[in-house]
């Protein structure tokens, strides 16, 4: 199953579960009465996908059913662009005043994640060195003399 960090209760608890039926409306009428789970838990995966890319790029692994909440909430913020986004519609400015932020901050390290620690040395631009060792070891033999040759002038 793909990565799914947030459900309809995550949504309803910002949108009202009116508001997600029209959003997710499959119908010509789109009065909510067509209203397709199918397409928010696709729009769903999708947000989740794009977080947990924001989390790797600033050094976290994270896996498909973390429980972590800055997580689940860049998640929200994703999703609740997608869904007024379906229907051409503004999201509110209190909604993009509260989320808006979220995913950009996750993804360059400005907002740690509560549950996991991030590796520098994962995220984009870190670095990884192998030990170090003050000896060396050479397994290649001596290249083979050719005394035919002379030196050119």
């Amino acid at each position: 199953m793909p990565t799914q960090y947030v459900d309809t209760d995550d949504f309803d608890a910002v949108v009202q579960a009116s508001v997600r039926e029209l959003l997710f409306d499959d119908s010509s009428s789109e009065d909510g009465s067509g209203y397709s789970s199918d397409l928010f838990n696709r729009a769903a995966q999708h947000a989740s996908v794009m977080v947990r890319a924001a989390a790797k790029n600033a050094g976290y692994g994270v896996d498909d059913d973390t429980s972590d909440e800055m997580l689940q909430l860049a998640a929200l913020s994703v999703l609740v662009r997608f869904a007024y986004g379906r229907k051409q519609q503004e999201v509110p400015p209190d909604l993009l005043d509260l989320f808006g932020a979220i995913p950009e901050a996750l993804r360059v390290g400005d907002l740690p994640l509560t549950d996991t620690a991030p590796d520098a040395a994962s995220g984009i631009g870190g670095v990884e060195f192998t030990p170090s060792s003050t000896t060396s070891t050479s397994t290649r033999a001596r290249p083979a003399r050719l005394n035919g040759l002379r030196k050119l002038v």
